[in-house]
């Protein structure tokens, strides 16, 4: 099975998308998936920030 998930918590709350994406997290400690740890903010089709997630402390 393959999940691309782009944006997979754009519409949900925060606990929620926490949830989502704690799962996802445990998927690739397991090496059952592949996790990119970059998030980029866009705002009228231009980058406007770059965060590397796996540099952030939950």
């Amino acid at each position: 099975m393959i999940i691309l998930a782009d944006e997979p918590t754009g519409n949900l709350d925060l606990a929620t998308a926490q949830k989502i994406y704690e799962l996802f997290q445990n998927l690739n400690r397991r090496n059952l998936s592949l996790l990119a740890h970059k998030t980029y903010t866009l705002r009228d089709g231009q980058i406007v920030g770059c965060e590397c997630l796996a540099c952030v402390q939950p």
